[in-house]
Parts: C-alpha cells; sequence; structure tokens
C-alpha cells in the first residue's frame, strides 16, 4: 500500500495500480475494513491520474458506501451499550420493588401474629358465652382469607424474584458477548494503526489521525475490559476464609506497588501491629487493599506519603489507608462506590482508571462481613477505613 502510493508520486501508474490491487486483495481477505477503504480512495487516485474518470467515480461510489458501514457499526455499538443500561437500571427498580415487597410482607407477618394472639384469648371467652364465639369464628375466617392473599403475594414475589435472578444473568450474558464480540476487532484496529504509524515518512496529519484511530481502540479495550471485569465480578464464588498475619499480607501488597511507588517518589509506610490476625478470604483482602493501595499512588502527586495504619478496638480491626492526594468533593463522595463512575480526580502519571475498582472494593468487604468507609475532602487527601472482626 505504500509503495503503491510512492509509486503513484512518481507517475508509475501501472506499477501503482498494480500494487494497490494485491494490497486490496490482502485487506479483502482479511477483512480490514479501514484499511479497504483507504486502499479504494488511493486506488481512485490512480484511475484519475490515468484518466479513467469513470472507474475512479466507481472506486469512490465503493468508498464512500464502506464509510456508511463502518459508521453504522459503530452507531449500532454505542446503542447496544445504551441498551446494556437501560437493562441494568430496569434490574435495580425490580431489585427495590423485591425489597418493598418483603418489607410489606414482614408487616403483614407482624399483622397476623397479633390476630392469632387475639385469637386464642376469643377461644378461651368461648366457654363464657356464645356470642363471643360467633366473634371467633368470623375473625378465623377473616384470617383465613387475609393468609390466602399473603399467600398469592408471596407467589407473585417469588416470581419477581426468579425473573430478576433471570435478568441477571441474561445481562451478564448479554455484557460478555458484547464485550468478546468488540475486543477482537478493536485490538486489530490498534494492531493496524500502530503498523502504520511504524512506516517513514509519514505525513504529519496521517500520523495525528492514525494516533486519533489508536487513542479510540484503547479506550474501547479498555471499556470491553471493564465490562468483562464487571461480570467475572458477579459471577465469582465468595472464597474460603483462611486465618493470616494482617502485617505479613499488607506488606506483601506493598511489595507489589513498590515499583509504581518508586517511580513517583511516593513512600509507603506500613505502622501495622505484627500481632493482629484477621480471618478471611485472603485472595480477595488482597484485592482489597491492593486496589486501594494502587489507587493512592495513581491518584498521588510525586514526593508524597501513603500511609497504611492498622489497629485494634475491642474485637475490631481497623485498617486505615491515607494519602496526600487529589481528595474526593462532595460530588465525588456520593458517586465514589457506584460502578463505572469517573471522578474528578485524575491520575497524576497518565494512568488508567476503568471506574469500577471503588464498586468492586465495596462489594467485597461486604461480602467479607466487614465495612468500609471514606472522609475526605477536595485538594486535601483522602483515607479509607476498612473494618473487620479480629480472627
Amino acid at each position: 500500500f505504500i509503495k503503491a502510493r510512492i509509486l503513484l508520486r512518481q507517475n508509475k501508474l501501472d506499477q501503482a495500480q498494480e500494487l494497490a490491487d494485491k494490497a486490496m486483495a490482502f485487506y479483502v481477505k482479511g477483512g480490514y475494513t479501514k484499511s479497504r477503504l483507504e486502499t479504494l480512495e488511493l486506488q481512485a487516485q490512480i484511475a484519475e491520474a490515468k484518466k479513467e474518470y469513470e472507474r475512479a467515480y466507481e472506486l469512490l461510489s465503493e468508498a464512500y458506501a464502506l464509510k456508511d458501514s463502518v459508521f453504522s457499526t459503530e452507531r449500532d455499538r454505542d446503542v447496544n451499550f445504551m441498551e446494556l443500561q437501560l437493562q441494568q437500571q430496569e434490574n435495580e427498580y425490580l431489585t427495590k420493588e423485591r425489597e418493598a415487597n418483603l418489607d410489606h410482607i414482614g408487616h403483614q407477618n407482624e399483622i397476623i401474629a397479633a390476630k392469632n394472639k387475639q385469637n386464642i384469648f376469643l377461644v378461651i371467652a368461648i366457654v363464657l358465652t356464645s356470642a363471643l364465639l360467633l366473634l371467633t369464628l368470623y375473625s378465623r375466617r377473616k384470617d383465613v382469607q387475609t393468609n390466602h392473599q399473603l399467600r398469592e403475594q408471596n407467589d407473585k414475589i417469588e416470581e419477581q424474584y426468579h425473573a430478576l435472578l433471570d435478568s441477571e444473568r441474561s445481562k451478564d450474558n448479554i455484557m460478555s458477548m458484547v464485550a468478546h464480540d468488540l475486543s477482537s476487532p478493536l485490538r486489530s484496529i490498534l494492531g493496524l494503526t500502530q503498523m502504520q504509524l511504524d512506516q517513514e515518512n509519514l505525513p504529519d496529519e496521517t500520523k495525528h489521525i492514525l494516533k486519533m484511530i489508536g487513542s479510540s481502540a484503547e479506550k474501547g479495550i479498555r471499556l470491553t475490559g471493564s465490562l468483562l471485569e464487571s461480570v467475572k465480578f458477579n459471577s465469582a464464588e465468595s472464597g474460603v476464609a483462611e486465618k493470616f498475619n494482617l502485617y505479613s499480607a499488607l506488606h506483601d501488597t506493598i511489595e507489589i506497588n513498590s515499583r509504581l511507588a518508586k517511580s513517583k517518589q511516593i513512600s509507603l509506610e506500613n505502622n501495622t501491629d505484627k500481632s493482629i490476625y484477621l480471618s478471611l478470604p485472603k485472595d480477595n483482602f488482597g484485592r482489597v487493599t491492593d486496589n486501594l493501595i494502587s489507587n493512592a499512588i495513581k491518584f498521588s502527586e510525586p514526593n508524597k506519603t501513603i500511609r497504611i495504619n492498622s489497629k485494634k478496638m475491642g474485637h475490631k480491626v481497623m485498617i486505615e489507608i491515607a494519602d496526600e492526594g487529589q481528595g474526593f468533593s462532595e460530588k465525588d463522595l456520593q458517586r465514589a462506590f457506584m460502578p463505572f463512575q469517573q471522578l474528578s480526580a485524575k491520575p497524576t502519571s497518565g494512568e488508567k482508571s476503568t471506574g469500577l475498582g471503588l464498586f468492586i472494593v465495596k462489594s467485597l468487604v461486604t461480602q467479607m462481613g466487614g465495612q468500609i468507609s471514606l472522609v475526605s475532602k477536595k485538594g486535601q487527601g483522602a483515607t479509607f477505613t476498612l473494618t473487620f472482626f479480629e480472627g
């Protein structure tokens, strides 16, 4: 393709056309749509140079049709992603509705319990008066009707619950398929743009366009990775608890992140009593601390300090991870633990962020029976506090 373009500039039109035709056959066979588009435009330029204006017009028409197809594919991808978001919102609504129905059932059960106590007293009063007997029988009949209604409501709630589970599984399957199907062509696009950028004597405008294409492909790859990570987490098991030393576990996590910290001249301090032990799924605990420490490094300027302070409070263990970074605004604090959130703070060295980290951290902490809290002000750093029962 590059040689064909050079031969066109040298007015060696037959040789240029031959190489362009070979490039087109290769791109058609490999399914490289964007490269086919560029080659069609080059063939049209060669035909125009050879004064074959009718052929040049046909090639340009084919190029425009192919370009419309590419834009249509990208638009369909955006529509599919919006449909996934709407499906997630619908699932959240169904979850809230189920919780409200469960609260209603609990209230109705309390009413039934109170009425059953009343019935006991009415049965005792039967020996005193027949009038009270009639009243008791009437009350019992009303209770039977209420119980029947409650059973019907309970059956309906059970159906809604199973429908919600099916919807969640369907959503995860769709997300997995979309992420998988998008990942492969995006990586192909990224590879092709990088291959083109390796060519010599490319015009600056062409380099700029190729870099923009590569950047868009990288964003798409990160998005598909986020979707797969979300599905993977939703289907993951909670893990088996094991007893481990807290200082050693935190030390291992600090070692993993030490290279990134050194590259930014950031100090990591482990102020943890070596006598503290926890009984938790160790891998999940490691994911939590690794995410919090790597985030603290990612959003901190060079020459700062990150402190990990751990202490016992009765039967509880509190772990604080405090940084001197950019902190969280009031709006950020409200959305910090929600999925796919891009907050106001930006990584200080161009690191990447999926918007899933803190959501997964909170979910894992809750799954392990712990609690997490965040205290921060914009521009004044942040302190995450984890609370677990001592093992």
